[in-house]
């Protein structure tokens, strides 16, 4: 019998995991979606050690980096239209590897375009933004920072 299942964000550490829950008439049933096995007894044990090393402030700063990613985004859109249509780890990628070749290409003696370079300050910010929330110890912390001012973004 699964204990605890009703705390704040575990159902999204399970479903991330790879199982499915469901509360058929107050029985709690799971399905792990690779194998299709359905109410295992291995599996009840892997949901319950989830439930039971389940964060709640882990789960709050990771709502808190999912605000600050939208933020992130929605800044890098006023300079590049078409940066919301990708994947964070994506635009993380092609910023990164820009400023490479950029700096292998160009060399260090010009300096980027006034784009670029709001492009390199809004990727700075997010990342100390980020930082800045994984160090925060009390969901209150976390719940209070705001990431639309805090972060030292770029004009």
């Amino acid at each position: 019998m699964l204990t605890n299942l009703d705390k704040k964000g575990v159902k999204w550490e399970i479903r991330k995991a790879g199982y499915l829950t469901v509360n058929v008439d107050g029985v709690i049933h799971w399905e792990h979606q690779q194998s299709g096995r359905v109410d295992d007894v291995t599996d009840e044990l892997a949901i319950q050690a989830i439930i039971d090393n389940f964060s709640l402030i882990n789960y709050e700063k990771r709502l808190k980096r999912k605000e600050l990613k939208a933020e992130y985004v929605r800044r890098l859109v006023v300079v590049y239209p078409d940066a919301d249509l990708l994947e964070e780890d994506i635009i993380d990628f092609v910023v990164d590897m820009s400023f490479d070749v950029f700096r292998s290409v160009i060399g260090s003696s010009r300096s980027p375009t006034t784009d670029w370079q709001n492009v390199m300050d809004i990727r700075a910010a997010r990342r100390t933004a980020r930082q800045a929330i994984n160090a925060l110890a009390t969901i209150p912390e976390i719940q209070a920072y705001d990431v639309v001012n805090t972060p030292t973004w770029p004009v």
